[in-house]
């Protein structure tokens, strides 16, 4: 079934797009459509003027925070790491201690996540996007399940990841909809 029709958005380069509106209405389907994991039926999208057909390993340019991070058993720093393997320790404890998971990176995760609260989920997600180089941040409900003061903090942390990035955030937050350059309700 189509999610979306006549959906149309340009962000520019270095801009924050935030994507709001009720669950169901396509803001994280519209995340996966630019990751790939969601087909496009109609339509075009583009990236620097090239088509998301054409571009080869454009995801490799995505920085990406879903909604429930994959976990995988090992600890917290190596569960940060698997967005980049050539990743240093030091680089890795600073994307941890910018999402305020400076704690103890060698802590048991399990391939549940158990360890972890939803808040720490989304901490680590986050985190994994930092760690990436990437020119486009793609953030899926980046301040679900925290309380005011975290989703304060984690606004700065948002804003300083987004600094020379194209970024699209998919959310129900007020606040966060108030970082937006351009925001779009669907």
């Amino acid at each position: 079934a189509t999610v979306i029709r006549g959906f149309d958005l340009e962000v520019a380069p270095g801009g924050i797009a935030v994507l709001a509106g009720p669950s169901g209405v396509g803001k994280s389907s519209l995340l996966h459509l630019l990751l790939g994991l969601a087909p496009l039926t109609e339509g075009e999208g583009e990236v620097d003027g090239l088509r998301l057909s054409q571009i080869g390993d454009f995801v490799g340019r995505i920085g990406w925070a879903s909604q429930a991070p994959v976990v995988t058993p090992g600890t917290l720093g190596e569960n940060i790491a698997l967005a980049r393997r050539d990743a240093s320790t030091h680089q890795v404890m600073a994307a941890a201690a910018a999402v305020g998971l400076s704690g103890d990176l060698d802590r048991p995760i399990d391939e549940r996540g158990g360890g972890l609260s939803g808040g720490e989920r989304r901490r680590l997600g986050l985190a994994r996007a930092l760690l990436t180089d990437a020119p486009i941040l793609l953030l899926d409900e980046p301040t679900a399940n925290l309380d005011a003061a975290s989703e304060r903090a984690m606004l700065d942390v948002i804003r300083r990841a987004a600094r020379g990035r194209t970024t699209i955030i998919a959310t129900h937050s007020e606040a966060v909809m108030a970082l937006a350059d351009r925001l779009v309700r669907l």
